[in-house]
């Protein structure tokens, strides 16, 4: 059963990758069907100015994207063969499912989202309504960290364990105060990562991201709806 699960669970890694580079080549061919669109309607083609290294832009997002899911699906093909070991509990192979679960469903979704905007910053058509702005990139981004830096804090929860030869500590947090025959276990309260009102801060900000690129995607939707549709005339043969 184990060689089963195992298989699988790279089977599912390979699909991921597969599906990543496919995605490579799309946004290629969309970047030249984007690019005739806007010869047909605008008559003219934006050029993509110099990349100035170190710029936030499209360049520099996709560059960071390739990385950063390189380096997640690497943890998560470090995962799926620790599953293969006989001797880990069901518990434990579960934590470990659903940490490359989250992974490759990360880099399957939200990041393949994230790299279509990066390919539309890229190259846009000359005038367009609607353009995807540098600012707009950094914002969906910061969004998407958010969801990085969860998927890492499992697998450093899954390191420790690796660590403890996947033993759990189950130490509670109890100061014991002795005084003779009479003992009392104290609780530590344990101090708030931030003060409420940066927690607050941090919401909203994350809130306004959100509706930014929700208005930005119901607008773009609007615009598509509302061009005209374009019919070719064909002369009929005498």
């Amino acid at each position: 059963m184990e060689t089963i699960s195992s298989r699988g669970s790279s089977f599912s890694t390979t699909l991921v990758r597969t599906i990543w580079d496919l995605t490579k080549y799309l946004n290629y061919v969309i970047l030249n069907v984007h690019m005739v669109i806007c010869w047909l309607f605008n008559g003219s083609i934006k050029m993509v100015p110099y990349h100035e290294p170190g710029e936030k832009d499209g360049h520099y997002f996709l560059k960071i994207l390739d990385e950063q899911s390189n380096r997640l699906l690497a943890l998560a093909d470090r995962v799926d063969d620790d599953i293969e070991n006989p001797n880990l509990s069901e518990e434990i192979i579960g934590k470990l499912r659903s940490a490359s679960g989250k992974a490759k469903l990360l880099v399957s979704q939200k990041i393949q989202q994230f790299k279509g905007l990066c390919t539309n910053n890229i190259n846009q058509c000359a005038g367009e309504a609607f353009p995807t702005t540098n600012q707009d990139l950094q914002g969906f981004w910061d969004m998407v960290m958010l969801q990085v830096d969860q998927v890492d804090r499992i697998f450093e929860d899954i390191d420790t364990l690796r660590q403890n030869n996947w033993i759990e500590d189950t130490t509670t947090k109890e100061e014991v105060k002795t005084n003779g025959a009479s003992s009392k276990p104290r609780k530590i309260v344990s101090k708030p990562k931030m003060n409420a009102a940066a927690e607050q801060a941090r919401k909203m900000r994350e809130e306004q991201r959100k509706k930014m690129m929700e208005d930005r995607r119901k607008a773009m939707k609007a615009q598509q709806s509302s061009q005209p549709s374009i019919k070719i005339f064909v002369p009929e043969s005498s």
